[in-house]
């Protein structure tokens, strides 16, 4: 389970969000290797291309939740390539 920032959370992302709670829950249920539910290259490349677009929607946000916000990002794409197993990636 993703646990989204609330910054992250409207329409504009909701493409990238479900690739990547499609892998994270593809992984918790049995490994990477599920149809369909991409790689740990494509959430770092999803992360990365949320992260850009991301930035055009900050000016909206204080800078405490833009810095939250990519650093979950971040988080993200770090613990894609982990294989520790996490299920559970939580926002600030």
């Amino acid at each position: 389970v993703v646990e989204w920032p609330e910054a992250l959370t409207g329409k504009e992302f909701e493409g990238f969000r479900a690739q990547i709670e499609r892998f994270f829950t593809a992984r918790a249920v049995g490994g990477e290797a599920v149809a369909g539910a991409g790689s740990t290259r494509d959430v770092q490349r999803l992360a990365d291309q949320m992260s850009i677009q991301f930035k055009r929607y900050a000016r909206r946000l204080g800078g405490r939740d833009y810095l939250a916000a990519q650093s979950f990002l971040k988080r993200l794409a770090v613990e894609a390539r982990s294989d520790s197993g996490v299920t559970q990636l939580a926002g600030p």
